[in-house]
């Protein structure tokens, strides 16, 4: 790794020695900064999604340049209160919530009061302010950027950065983009991996429980023309001779009021703890034990399969193993229980094309689908023997393995990439690498 020749004590004693000849000063000496404003929101005059103008949340900055927003002000709220508009090329930068996320405004624009936006001139130089900014100004302001503290105009104007000449800043950052952009390039390689290797996974389950795992078998016709043939001793039958099904409703629903703190009341589970088929545990609510006790019938137990039947997520399914703790659902999710073949199987079988199928012609609404009860009670399925459920769910549960393998090695991949990008990003901006002649 090439260095500087000659170094000098920096004064900040997180970042050491700097290279002789940079500048180390306060954010406020080379940069201006403004922030921008959030209209009341029960206003509905102040928006306009259709024709107002580009106003940038946190939520907008995505990529590197941003030129679109997902709400936009109406010059109705423009008229009466006359803000700043940030010109193209300014640098956006979050200070509350996600701190430290960064982009480029791609034209003159208008941000929320949670974005910071360094404004170009001909002596900075955004590009290495890019990379840099994230780095000195979290660092300088001792927040916990996870917890519920955040920056403020003083703190981020009296940060200590770096302050190369402008010719090495413009060196620095051409390097960066150029070695990012690898990283990056590397990294949506291996994410596409990962991809095809979820779309491999799916469709041998789907063959294994659709046509069976037998590649000589006798076929027969299904009757079904979106179905097609299956085995012979298959049969197709409806999911109410397979499962019963329960959701929560009508008076049984719950409100924020019912959600207590761990150890109040049940678990109750949403489409968000259902993953990749089967459960995840990380992020919980809990329901109070009196709501809880008020539905037996969808108390959930290891076994049951669980399916979204509400929400932009519908058809989403997942088989139930090692609850934590006792557990209920919200009014999203249906969960079938009494199974008539083993749950895990069946969570398969839902997640088949074939029935998919059938979900996505049976949910009705736009704002927020759903599907009736009585609709996925008469699902289609193609049902195994028995004697074959056993073997076909072990072929399944070995092809899983094989490919969780290989995504834990990307996934592994992935984070080291990720951490070599930012350490190269620290190194370069503090210079203790030299990237230029």
């Amino acid at each position: 790794m090439r260095t500087y020749e000659k170094y000098k004590d920096s004064g900040i004693s997180w970042l050491g020695k700097v290279p002789e000849n940079w500048e180390v000063c306060k954010v406020k000496h080379h940069y201006k900064l403004v922030t921008g404003f959030t209209p009341a929101t029960k206003v509905a005059e102040f928006y306009d999604t259709n024709n107002g103008h580009t106003w940038i949340t946190i939520a907008d900055l995505k990529g590197k340049v941003v030129t679109d927003s997902t709400n936009k002000i109406s010059d109705f709220y423009l008229n009466e209160y006359h803000q700043e508009k940030v010109k193209k090329g300014s640098l956006l930068y979050s200070f509350k919530l996600s701190v430290g996320q960064v982009a480029f405004a791609g034209k003159d624009l208008y941000t929320n009061e949670a974005i910071a936006a360094f404004q170009n001139s001909d002596k900075v130089n955004l590009k290495f302010f890019f990379y840099a900014a994230p780095l000195f100004i979290i660092h300088n302001s001792n927040i916990n950027i996870y917890g519920a503290h955040i920056l403020n105009q003083d703190l981020i104007k009296n940060a200590y950065t770096v302050f190369p000449p402008l010719p090495e800043q413009e060196a620095i950052a051409n390097y960066l983009d150029k070695k990012t952009a690898e990283i990056d390039k590397i990294i949506a390689e291996r994410e596409k991996k990962i991809e095809l290797i979820n779309e491999l996974k799916y469709s041998i389950i789907s063959r294994a429980v659709t046509k069976g795992i037998n590649p000589h078998a006798k076929m027969k016709d299904s009757g079904i023309d979106w179905i097609g043939e299956i085995p012979e001793g298959w049969e197709i039958c409806n999911l109410k001779r397979i499962a019963d099904i329960y959701g929560r409703i009508g008076f049984r629903g719950y409100t924020e009021a019912d959600i207590v703190q761990e150890g109040e009341g049940a678990i109750t589970l949403s489409p968000s703890n259902m993953q990749n088929g089967g459960m995840d545990y990380s992020k919980l609510k809990y329901l109070s034990w009196t709501k809880y006790y008020e539905s037996p019938e969808i108390m959930i137990q290891n076994g049951d399969v669980l399916m979204v039947k509400t929400g932009s997520s519908y058809g989403k399914c997942a088989f139930v193993s090692n609850l934590p703790f006792k557990a209920t659902i919200n009014p999203q999710i249906i969960v079938l229980k009494n199974l008539k073949i083993d749950g895990e199987l069946l969570s398969w079988i839902l997640q088949t094309p074939y029935v998919q199928f059938q979900i996505l012609n049976t949910v009705i609404g736009s704002t927020i689908p759903t599907i009736a009860q009585e609709k996925i009670k008469n699902y289609f399925l193609v049902i195994p023997p028995h004697d074959d459920m056993a073997t076909i769910l072990e072929f399944i549960k070995n092809k899983i393995k094989k490919v969780e393998d290989s995504k834990k090695q990307i996934f592994s991949e992935i984070r080291l990439l990720r951490e070599y990008k930012q350490s190269l990003i620290s190194e370069v901006v503090t210079g203790k690498r030299k990237v230029i002649d």
